[in-house]
């Protein structure tokens, strides 16, 4: 897999995305369902990218809630 950084700015609600975890596989999420024209979009986020960091937090030893988490505090930033 080719890593790309992206930057989504959060100037609306939504960031336009949704995020997938496994119980198979725990630590590894993906990106699904990005909205056109969404800060997701805009920002680089493609469908089933898979989300490495989140701000400089690797996200390898999280849980999906905590993914979830992390990417609303940020989104408030």
């Amino acid at each position: 897999p080719i890593v790309r950084l992206c930057r989504v700015r959060a100037y609306e609600e939504q960031l336009g995305f949704t995020v997938a975890g496994s119980k198979s596989n725990p630590g590894v999420f993906k990106v699904n369902d990005v909205q056109l024209n969404s800060p997701a979009a805009n920002g680089g986020l493609r469908h089933n990218d898979l989300i490495i960091e989140i701000s400089g937090h690797n996200v390898r030893s999280m849980n999906y809630q905590d993914v979830i988490a992390l990417i609303k505090t940020k989104k408030k930033e």
